[in-house]
């Protein structure tokens, strides 16, 4: 007869916290997508709409990038899509860059990226994976500066 008020307990709480559990609203789907599956190869992971505390980046560097001198002005994004680990740490081994317009660029967020750490997802109060995703953008101006006189900023900077 105990046994089976555990049973019927047990019961009563797994139905009660799939019943709170984050649904998807609208269109937007929490879902993995077919090709976020290379995420998965080391484990659980979950997009931000699936947590109840999405990744917190703590320290950001920027990348280290030369820009190409030959031109006035420009603009160099890129935007890196990865899995931020249980201890807060980027895995870089299947991040991809999903845009960049300069891939030296895109290189150097990459490498930017290996030294970013991050407060973890928490599901249920326990860290987990999380895949998300980093803008990274500079806009260089170069402007010249006659000998012996100090440099003044730009009178316009590019909009990237």
């Amino acid at each position: 007869m105990i046994a089976r008020h555990h049973v019927t307990l047990l019961a009563a709480i797994a139905v009660t916290a799939c019943a709170s559990a984050p649904k998807p609203t609208g269109a937007t789907s929490c879902g993995l997508k077919k090709e976020d599956s290379v995420f998965v190869s080391r484990g659980p992971v979950y997009r931000a709409c699936a947590v109840e505390r999405q990744v917190q980046a703590l320290t950001k560097h920027r990348p280290d990038f030369q820009p190409d001198r030959s031109m006035a002005q420009t603009c160099y994004s890129a935007e890196i899509e990865f899995v931020v680990d249980t201890t807060g740490a980027p895995e870089l081994g299947h991040a991809r860059v999903l845009h960049a317009n300069d891939p030296n660029f895109a290189d150097a967020a990459m490498r930017a990226l290996a030294t970013w750490r991050y407060s973890p997802a928490l599901l249920h109060g326990v860290p987990v994976r999380q895949l998300t995703s980093e803008k990274f953008g500079v806009a260089s101006v170069i402007v010249a500066v006659p000998a012996g006189t100090m440099p003044r900023p730009p009178d316009r900077v590019p909009k990237c």
